[in-house]
């Protein structure tokens, strides 16, 4: 009864600048969302938007339906920066928390989840910075007119024989990681799973290695990116 009331106040109701306030508009709209009601409020965007065009409410729901991920996250970011007290930046930097995790770009994500953190807002499971990496692309057989000459083998060094890796991902379930360590490993290179706790959330890191010093670990991250696309950092243990 109450989300039908809602609604009726949105529709019906004359917008007063009493009520252009992100607080007013964005939250039962957001809870619609979460319910998985997009459609609704979508319907719903055009009049509300056509009278409150600087609303940051309004102008972070119509980032949430933009297609163009690049674009939304800056407007998120601009939200953040311009309205740091409001809801639409609290719900704005949740979700570039998210899209910098899609990303693998753990640094960036943070930023947020200490904006958060400052406003005295508890983080969830979804506010959690994690590191991902990317998917792991098979590449097709190449087929070339002169003979194609045979790549030696990566020579990785002895286990034991040093205390540098290169962490090529993280995740949530150990089966995920040693599918991708198993992966890696069909390369030539070698390497094992850590499992470790970060902001109080167990990981399976996969780490490449080990190497007997940080140079030889940094060389072995730009074959890790030739070879199998993935964006390593050198971590010491």
């Amino acid at each position: 009864m109450f989300r039908i009331l809602i609604l009726s106040v949105l529709i019906l109701a004359p917008l007063s600048p009493i009520l252009a306030q992100d607080e007013v508009y964005i939250k039962p709209l957001v809870d619609m969302l979460n319910e998985g009601r997009a459609q609704d409020v979508h319907n719903l965007l055009p009049a509300i938007t056509a009278e409150n065009p600087n609303d940051p409410g309004i102008i972070f729901l119509n980032a949430v339906f933009n297609q163009d991920a690049e674009a939304a996250a800056v407007v998120y970011d601009s939200l953040v920066t311009a309205f740091p007290a409001s809801f639409a930046a609290q719900k704005a930097a949740e979700r570039l928390i998210q899209y910098h995790n899609s990303r693998n770009e753990p640094v960036k994500a943070k930023i947020y989840q200490d904006f958060l953190t400052g406003q005295g807002i508890a983080l969830t499971e979804q506010t959690q910075v994690t590191i991902v990496a990317p998917p792991i692309k098979i590449m097709e057989p190449v087929v070339a007119e002169k003979p194609v000459a045979k790549v030696k083998p990566v020579k990785e060094p002895e286990s034991g024989s040093g205390k540098f890796f290169i962490q090529a991902g993280a995740f949530a379930a150990k089966n995920q990681a040693d599918k991708a360590l198993k992966n890696i490993k069909a390369k030539g290179f070698s390497g094992k799973v850590v499992k470790e706790t970060t902001n109080k959330k167990i990981f399976y890191k996969v780490r490449i290695g080990p190497y007997s010093s940080d140079d030889d670990a940094q060389a072995g991250v730009g074959k890790l990116k030739s070879k199998l696309e993935i964006n390593g950092f050198v971590v010491e243990e």
